[in-house]
């Protein structure tokens, strides 16, 4: 879930550089407006590199969680990289 909303946040800052527009968004990912609703302010809060860095964060999550990895730490080292 967390991967796939980083994945919709970076279509939203490459749409945002583009000129697009919250319905173009829309159309680009198959959603209704109500899902992408805040995407393209949410974008704005990063700048493409952190959010690229984010979906890395989550890839290590999601290798740790299905390795032999402690789940509950893997995690909370993901939001701690988040916080940072």
């Amino acid at each position: 879930l967390v991967c796939g909303r980083v994945r919709e946040l970076i279509c939203a800052k490459a749409m945002a550089q583009r000129g697009g527009s919250t319905n173009d968004l829309m159309r680009e990912l198959g959603k209704q407006q109500f899902q992408v609703r805040n995407h393209m302010r949410w974008a704005s809060r990063f700048d493409m590199d952190e959010l690229v860095g984010i979906l890395l964060a989550c890839e290590r999550c999601d290798l740790a969680l299905k390795g032999s990895e402690d789940s509950d730490a893997a995690f909370v080292r993901l939001i701690c990289e988040f916080a940072a």
